[in-house]
C-alpha cells in the first residue's frame, strides 16, 4: 500500500488562511472555528514540513522562506479541488449545461418532456434533454452505464441496482374516432369484441404494457387486428381514417384525444391497472443533478394534478 503523508485539505485551508490573514484570531474566524483548534492544526502543519512557516512579528504572523515556497503547490491543490471536485458535489441548475437522457414510454413522452422543457426554459435555460426510444432489452444496460439518465413508465422486469419512485396509478381506456358508426354513446361489450382494433405492441422492452396486449390477444379474433404498432401516438393517428378502436392509458388517452378529436370510453372488459414510475440506477442515485431532475419530475406530475 501506498504511504500517503498525513495531509488533508482542511490543513491546507489552515496554511491558505494564515498566509492570507498573516493572524490566528482572524484566521479561525474566516474558518469558523476556535483559536486553540487552529493553532493545533499550526502544529500539525509544522510538524509536518519541519519548519514554523509563520513566526510572530510585529507585521502579524509572517510566512517563513519555506512557507513561500510551499504556498503555489498547496494553494493548487485547494483550487483544483474547489474547482474540479467540490463543484462536482453540487448541483445550480441556472448555470448547468448538462444534457440528460430520459428513455420513457409514450406516457412519459406526452405528459412529461412537454412540462419538463417549458420549465427548463426558465429554471434552467442551458439544459438539454435527449428523449430516447425504449428499445428491445437495453433499458437495464443503458440505465446502468448512464446513457440513460432516467426513465418514465412502468417496467416490472427491471430490478438489479434499480430504485423507484412511483408518480401515480394510470388505468386503461378505449379511443375511436368521432363519428365511429357503430360506437356513439357507449362502447359495449359486444361492440368490444366483434370490432376492428389497432393494438399496440409492448415487444420485449418490458413495458408493462405487455399484460394489455396478451389480454386483447385472447379476446380478439386475430383478423380483427387490422394493424399494429409499437407506439401509442401512431395508433391514434390511425384511428382518424379507420374505424377501428385503440386501447391506451387513460392519461395518454387524454392527450390524444383532445389533439385528434378522437372519443375515450371506459373499456366494456377488465385491464390491470398499473403504477407509473421513474426510475434510475444506484449508480446516480447520489448524485446531485440526478437529484434535482427526479425532485423536478415529480413536481412536474403534481403541479397539473394527475
Amino acid at each position: 500500500m501506498i504511504n500517503l503523508p498525513d495531509l488533508d485539505l482542511e490543513l491546507i485551508s489552515v496554511f491558505e488562511a494564515m498566509l492570507k490573514f498573516k493572524s490566528v484570531s482572524r484566521a479561525a474566524n474566516e474558518l469558523n472555528t476556535s483559536q486553540p483548534a487552529l493553532s493545533q492544526a499550526l502544529a500539525k502543519l509544522r510538524l509536518h514540513f519541519r519548519d514554523q512557516l509563520f513566526v510572530r512579528t510585529s507585521e502579524g504572523m509572517i510566512p517563513t522562506p519555506c512557507a513561500l515556497a510551499l504556498a503555489p503547490p498547496l494553494l493548487k491543490i485547494l483550487r483544483i479541488y474547489r474547482e474540479q471536485v467540490q463543484q462536482r458535489s453540487s448541483f445550480d441548475p441556472a448555470t448547468s449545461e448538462q444534457l440528460f437522457s430520459i428513455a420513457a414510454s409514450d406516457i412519459g413522452e406526452l405528459i412529461f418532456i412537454p412540462a419538463l422543457i417549458q420549465t427548463l426554459a426558465t429554471m434552467a435555460p442551458r439544459i438539454q434533454l435527449r428523449a430516447n426510444r425504449l428499445e428491445d432489452g437495453s433499458l437495464l444496460e443503458s440505465l446502468q452505464t448512464g446513457v440513460v439518465d432516467i426513465a418514465i413508465g412502468s417496467f416490472p422486469s427491471l430490478e438489479a441496482g434499480i430504485h423507484e419512485r412511483r408518480l401515480f396509478m394510470e388505468r386503461y381506456v378505449c379511443l375511436v374516432r368521432e363519428g365511429h358508426p357503430a360506437i356513439r354513446d357507449q362502447l359495449t361489450e359486444d361492440a368490444f369484441l366483434s370490432g376492428s382494433h389497432i393494438l399496440v405492441e409492448a415487444n420485449a422492452v418490458g413495458h408493462i404494457h405487455l399484460r394489455a396486449e396478451r389480454t386483447l390477444r385472447k379476446l380478439i379474433s386475430s383478423h380483427m387486428i387490422k394493424a399494429s404498432s409499437q407506439s401509442f401516438l401512431l395508433g391514434a393517428f390511425l384511428l382518424n381514417s379507420t374505424d377501428c378502436i385503440l386501447t391506451v392509458p387513460s392519461q395518454v388517452a387524454a392527450k390524444l384525444a383532445s389533439l385528434l378529436r378522437l372519443k375515450v370510453f371506459p373499456p366494456p372488459i377488465t385491464f390491470e391497472s398499473f403504477d407509473v414510475m421513474l426510475l434510475w440506477h444506484d449508480r446516480f442515485h447520489r448524485d446531485p443533478a440526478h437529484q434535482w431532475l427526479r425532485t423536478l419530475i415529480a413536481k412536474l406530475h403534481e403541479n397539473f394534478g394527475a
